[in-house]
């Protein structure tokens, strides 16, 4: 399922399937595992979620965004924060607190409906 030519993604991949490869909501991006609570849209019209995991109770701050105008646009990014940050969290700074982590999962139709991992800079 995560294959990737590049080194440090590679790296990425194996911490991640290390130890955190424990619950639904690390396997797969499927909805019906998540209590969503949509926070807002931010200028770029790219959708801000707040999941959190039904089974471990793990936040996940989701960002969403697609081109109506152009197929295969739909990018998706998500990656676990902490309760303080989900308190505080302001729609501005979405991208920047993903870009942050030291990991977050991406996918949608834009990666031909794969997903990874990666972290740092998010372009839209």
């Amino acid at each position: 399922m995560y294959e990737s030519d590049n080194l440090k993604e590679k790296e990425l991949i194996k911490e991640y399937l290390k130890g955190l490869y424990k619950c639904f909501c690390m396997k797969r991006e499927n909805f019906k595992d998540f209590n969503t609570n949509f926070i807002g849209i931010d200028d770029n019209y790219g959708e801000v979620y707040i999941l959190t995991c039904k089974y471990c109770r793990k936040l996940w701050l989701k960002y969403y965004t697609v081109n109506e105008n152009c197929s295969e646009s739909g990018r998706w990014f998500r990656g676990i924060i902490s309760q303080e940050i989900a308190n505080n969290i302001e729609i501005s700074n979405t991208l920047k607190i993903l870009e942050n982590l030291d990991w977050y999962i991406y996918g949608g139709s834009y990666y031909k409906k794969n997903f990874g991992i990666s972290k740092g800079c998010i372009n839209i």
